[in-house]
């Protein structure tokens, strides 16, 4: 037993050290290729930083998985479920490489990334096919969902919670930020169920969130991209199928189901940006737009001098929020 827990341990720092390396190699890498993007929301508009974070963070992630897959096999194989892990890094790979394929395509059509997002499903759904999988739904109980829950439950967790993540993005620290307390709250409730496979990625999902957040967090040294959006938003929904806590996954992402609600009383006539029209002097954010389209526009509007920093604070707070019911949640109905 407490060999494990040591091997937990060990994770954490090998995704901390790892990712830290892969962040300065790649950013190094970048800025000699000039592969920038435009750091918005500052008051100049000069500001460039080097795109596509995401890749180190995800090199860090797949690099510490492997390697502690290889470590349990040889001290103990029986601790981890090996078969469910390679699926769900299958499935986080191919969101991964979607990403990857739209920060250098630049998809205009809104509906390109859920469409692609369903294929990246598969992995998890072959795994999951033949099991008769019961769901604790919240306020409902456990429900057997049976096949559906392959074909139809597990393609909806992943689509939603990847793309839901990209929409809520463009403020510096925002996505590493919110994706580490979720993933924390989700991260202790799998403890608490003693499920080892969960703990060891969500362990290493939170590490390089950590790391990402020391480059991205305001004034950002690099940008996170599609690829980090993506990557992040799939491995959260990941770890949580894996971890069969699925209320806990719902809970958890509120606020980005808040922020969507907003978003789609567009009905996708335009893109309502996470980030505000200009920025004083003062780096107070303003937003032009005449309803609230997304959690950050409602701060925006609703309260006084709301600067990038400040509303990714707020963000994260709520999060921490939600996170905490849903630990609650457990510990009151185990």
């Amino acid at each position: 037993m407490k060999m494990i827990w040591i091997n937990i341990v060990a994770a954490f720092l090998i995704a901390c050290v790892s990712s830290l390396f892969f962040f300065k190699v790649i950013t190094r890498k970048l800025k000699s290729k000039k592969i920038f993007r435009l750091d918005t929301n500052k008051y100049s508009k000069e500001r460039k930083v080097p795109a596509l974070g995401g890749i180190a963070a995800f090199m860090g992630f797949i690099f510490t998985i492997t390697v502690m897959m290889g470590v349990f096999a040889i001290f103990d194989k029986n601790v981890i479920d090996t078969n469910i892990l390679m699926f769900g890094l299958l499935t986080v790979t191919l969101l991964a490489l979607l990403g990857m394929v739209d920060d250098i395509l630049e998809f205009t059509r809104k509906r390109t990334k859920p469409l692609m997002a369903i294929f990246a499903t598969i992995p998890l759904v072959a795994a999951n096919y033949t099991k008769q999988t019961i769901v604790n739904v919240p306020f409902i109980g456990n429900v057997e969902f049976g096949i559906l829950y392959a074909l139809v439950i597990i393609p909806i967790i992943i689509v939603f919670c990847s793309n839901a993540v990209n929409i809520l993005a463009g403020l510096d620290g925002l996505v590493p930020g919110m994706g580490a307390i979720a993933t924390l709250g989700l991260l202790i409730i799998s403890y608490m169920k003693f499920n080892t496979t969960a703990v060891l990625f969500l362990t290493t999902l939170l590490a390089v969130q950590m790391t990402l957040y020391k480059y991205n967090r305001y004034p950002s040294r690099i940008l996170p991209g599609n690829i980090g959006t993506l990557f992040i938003g799939g491995a959260i929904a990941v770890g949580a199928i894996i971890g069969n806590i699925e209320r806990a996954l719902v809970i958890v992402m509120v606020p980005y189901g808040l922020h969507f609600l907003l978003y789609i009383r567009t009905w996708f006539k335009f893109t309502p940006k996470a980030m505000g029209d200009y920025t004083t002097k003062k780096g107070v954010l303003k937003t032009r737009a005449k309803k609230s389209y997304g959690l950050t526009i409602f701060l925006m509007k609703h309260f006084k001098n709301m600067t990038e920093k400040s509303i990714v604070y707020y963000l994260i707070g709520v999060e921490t929020l939600f996170s905490i019911l849903a630990i609650a949640s457990y510990l009151i109905f185990p």
